[in-house]
């Protein structure tokens, strides 16, 4: 469970307070039970002590002591007045007050009380209760106990009931106590009251402006506030820090825009670089076909003419339109091969099958010149691969692959091409045994208008614009080589979505 801020401070102060108030009940009890007592027994010692005055000179025959003890007795009313002998015993006093006497104590309760000077004391009646006793001689040299006249008084006894003294003091606890209540709970509703206008309503606006500006409406800024003091400041702070994020958030938006701005001539730049590259490619191709439909061509001229003979055979005729068909046909085959590459690729950042892309780029190398001498082995073409890159764009990666692989070999060296998947990815690993890359050629392999080969012979631009291809797919590009042993590119190629 999570208390609100309101309700922990009201919590903690009213612990505060409330612990303040038991403390300053315990002492004020502690002080006001003394004082109630003190002023109790100090009544006390005076009724006596001006009880024992009367008795003084007061003879002790006749009715004298009881009529003294009969005027005095109203007067200490509820508390019990006895005027003892040398026993401590009371004298001079009826049977029922005799009697009432010794319900309350005993006369040896009192022999510790009895002195040359009024003393007092707190016993218990012989019923139980609280009693506090004062003892006043009526001489103020008082005789031992049992030896002067039993006729002559020895002293005044007060005994005085403590219920009505405690219940005097449980009340005014009781006042007390209520009243810390009163307080307790008037400081709690003006606590609720104050902390609801000067913290919490404030923390509130606070944390509503704070929701604001986290959801982005930083025009709306900072609600205006009731609040003093330090909040006060931290409502100025926070609308400066609003202001700042604003101010800074326009920046980043204009940055932003110039940032796409700049990206989409990255992009045409690198569409155009990419065309041009396989431009490039198309003429390195189209070089290289040149003989292989200049001998057809030959054929088919050699047979034209030999059909302008018009006694040649019906069936020989026939023959050599049958070859002139096939030569057409390969013609035809490698022109359209060549076209088919050439075309711009409508979807430069849709999905494709690798295995296809890598048999169109062996099947496009095969007819070249610098192929001729070497020995090119597949693995891993037969099955269906898809991935998250054109076959277009594939097929000009790997004929740029293709194409450096037989520059760098010598004729009778082998080119092998691996196709693979593995988990969420395609890996395609062109190998070459050529004479390999220096560990400086390695460093720059993809730096733009960077090439091994001679002047001339390259532009620089494949291995980047290929590496860029595979980057855009979120697919990565390796290299490792090791000179006079050969080269190896490997592509890690993402798998279509779906699949």
């Amino acid at each position: 469970m999570r208390w609100s801020i309101r309700t922990q401070i009201l919590l903690t102060l009213t612990a505060v307070l409330g612990f303040g108030l038991l403390a300053s009940y315990i002492a004020t009890s502690n002080v006001t039970r003394g004082a109630i007592t003190e002023a109790r027994v100090q009544q006390a010692r005076n009724i006596t002590a001006l009880a024992a005055e009367r008795f003084m000179g007061v003879r002790a025959e006749g009715l004298a002591l009881a009529e003294t003890l009969a005027r005095v007795r109203p007067l200490v009313e509820p508390d019990h007045l006895f005027l003892l002998g040398p026993d401590l015993d009371p004298m001079a006093d009826a049977p029922a007050q005799r009697a009432a006497f010794r319900q309350l104590v005993r006369p040896a309760d009192l022999v510790p009380y009895y002195h040359r000077q009024t003393r007092h004391g707190f016993i218990k009646s012989l019923s139980g209760e609280p009693l506090l006793v004062v003892l006043a001689p009526v001489d103020s040299a008082p005789s031992r106990l049992g030896r002067s006249s039993r006729s002559k008084p020895a002293a005044v006894a007060l005994l005085a009931p403590l219920e009505a003294t405690i219940a005097e003091v449980d009340r005014i606890d009781n006042l007390y106590v209520l009243f810390m209540l009163v307080i307790l709970a008037m400081a709690m509703l003006l606590g609720y009251v104050l902390l609801g206008r000067i913290v919490v309503q404030p923390i509130y606006d606070l944390i509503r402006s704070v929701e604001r500006v986290g959801g982005g409406e930083f025009s709306s800024g900072i609600a205006e506030s009731v609040a003093t003091g330090e909040f006060s400041q931290l409502f100025g702070s926070f609308r400066k820090m609003t202001g700042q994020l604003l101010s800074d958030r326009q920046k980043i938006q204009r940055q932003i825009s110039e940032l796409e701005v700049a990206n989409r001539e990255i992009e045409t730049a690198q569409e155009r670089l990419i065309r041009t590259e396989k431009l490039a490619s198309v003429g390195e191709l189209a070089a290289g076909v040149a003989h292989e439909i200049g001998n057809p061509m030959a054929v088919l001229q050699g047979y034209l003419e030999m059909l302008a003979d018009e006694g040649l055979p019906e069936e020989t005729r026939r023959e050599y339109v049958e070859q002139m068909q096939r030569s057409v046909t390969r013609i035809s085959g490698i022109i359209r091969e060549l076209l088919d590459f050439a075309r711009p690729t409508e979807d430069a950042h849709g999905e494709g099958d690798a295995t296809l892309a890598v048999r169109s780029a062996v099947k496009l190398c095969d007819p070249q010149k610098r192929f001729r001498d070497l020995e090119m082995a597949c693995e891993g073409v037969e099955d269906t691969l898809p991935v998250a890159l054109s076959t277009g764009r594939l097929e000009q990666v790997m004929l740029n692959l293709l194409f450096n692989a037989a520059d760098a070999s010598e004729p009778g060296q082998r080119i092998d091409v691996t196709v693979r998947p593995r988990e969420d990815e395609v890996i395609i690993e062109v190998a070459d045994q050529g004479h390999g890359i220096d560990d400086e050629g390695l460093r720059r392999i993809f730096d733009p208008f960077f090439t091994t080969k001679d002047p001339g012979q390259g532009t620089g631009l494949g291995l980047a614009v290929c590496y860029g291809i595979i980057q855009t797919c979120g697919g990565s590009m390796d290299v490792a080589s090791r000179v006079g042993e050969g080269t190896t590119f490997t592509l890690v190629i993402p798998r279509a979505s779906g699949i």
